[in-house]
């Protein structure tokens, strides 16, 4: 309920942001997609390692951390930038008329992204009682 709460509030905060800034975050693109990229990367690398049995390092405690953190900043900026594509403007980029479906999409897949994140970060861990 905590990270369903934190979502919502961190979505309202930055759809708001996204409308009333002057900023343009939409010539973001090119970096976030490098940001994502070592995202997944980095998860791949953290599946690979646990699935070698090595998850009772606290080096690997820490990789989670920060993992969920970088998840959730990635995915937050991704939110204002898809806002802000959504809106159009005085935007350098912009959805057309015609992809209201595949905006709505991104919007959604970067809310549910940051939940996850946010559920990974302040979730409880369980070690499946050992």
């Amino acid at each position: 309920v905590l990270c369903a709460g934190l979502t919502a509030l961190v979505v309202l905060g930055l759809s708001v942001y996204a409308l009333r800034t002057k900023n343009d975050l939409t010539s973001f693109g090119p970096y976030l997609l490098c940001f994502l990229m070592v995202l997944c990367g980095t998860g791949l690398v953290m599946t690979l390692v646990a699935s070698l049995g090595l998850t009772n390092n606290p080096m690997f405690n820490a990789m989670q951390v920060l993992y969920a953190a970088g998840g959730a900043l990635v995915f937050s900026v991704f939110i204002v930038y898809d806002t802000q594509m959504i809106m159009g403007g005085n935007h350098q980029h912009e959805f057309s008329v015609d992809d209201y479906a595949m905006a709505a999409i991104c919007l959604y897949l970067d809310i549910i992204q940051l939940f996850l994140s946010l559920l990974r970060l302040l979730g409880e861990k369980d070690d499946g009682g050992l």
